[in-house]
C-alpha cells in the first residue's frame, strides 16, 4: 500500500527495536529446529517466502525482521501480547520466549497452511470491500483491514 494507506509498522525492523525484546531476550522458553528447507542464514528470507506471505494475511500477531546484516538477513516472529511470549524463527531454529503461547499459535497456523495446500498471497484470489462492508470469512478465507479498505483473501480449495 502506498499513499495514506501506507503502514511503516509493517514493515521489517530490527529485532533490537522491537520493544519488548530487551525484556524477552533474557526469557528464554525453549526451541526446536526450523531449517525450512536448508540451513544458510543468507536464504531464510527465500525459503520462507510462501508462508511468511500466508502467515502475513492470517496472522496478525506476525512480525519482521531485518539482521544487523541487512537484507537478506531476515528473520520473523509472532508476537502474542497477552500472555507476554514470543515465537522466534531465526537461524533454522524457532525459538520461544517469555512462554510458549506464541509457537504454539504460530504452529498451528503452520499446520492450517499446510493443510490448505502451503498457499502464498500468489496464489490467493482476493476481493476488497470498503471497511465494514466485507462479508463474513468463511473457510479458508483471512479478512485483513488495512485504511479503509477490507481485503478478502481466500485460499479455500475450489469445489
Amino acid at each position: 500500500m502506498t499513499g495514506h494507506s501506507l503502514r511503516r509498522d509493517l514493515e521489517p525492523t530490527l529485532l533490537e527495536q522491537f520493544p519488548a525484546w530487551s525484556r524477552l531476550r533474557d526469557q528464554p522458553a525453549g526451541q526446536r529446529p526450523f531449517p525450512c528447507g536448508g540451513s544458510a542464514r543468507a536464504d531464510f528470507a527465500a525459503r520462507t517466502f510462501a508462508m511468511r506471505s500466508f502467515l502475513a494475511i492470517a496472522e496478525p500477531r506476525l512480525r519482521g525482521f531485518v539482521e544487523p546484516e541487512g537484507w537478506p538477513f531476515y528473520c520473523f516472529g509472532l508476537w502474542d501480547e497477552p500472555t507476554g511470549s514470543f515465537a522466534l524463527a531465526r537461524d533454522s531454529v524457532l525459538a520461544s520466549f517469555g512462554g510458549t503461547a506464541a509457537t504454539e499459535a504460530l504452529m498451528a497456523r503452520l499446520h492450517e497452511w499446510v493443510e490448505l495446500g502451503m498457499p502464498s498471497a500468489a496464489s490467493m484470489p482476493v476481493r476488497a470491500f470498503r471497511t465494514g462492508q466485507a462479508p463474513r470469512p468463511g473457510p479458508g478465507e483471512f479478512l485483513m483491514t488495512r485504511g479503509d479498505t477490507d481485503f478478502l483473501w481466500s485460499a479455500a480449495s475450489p469445489q
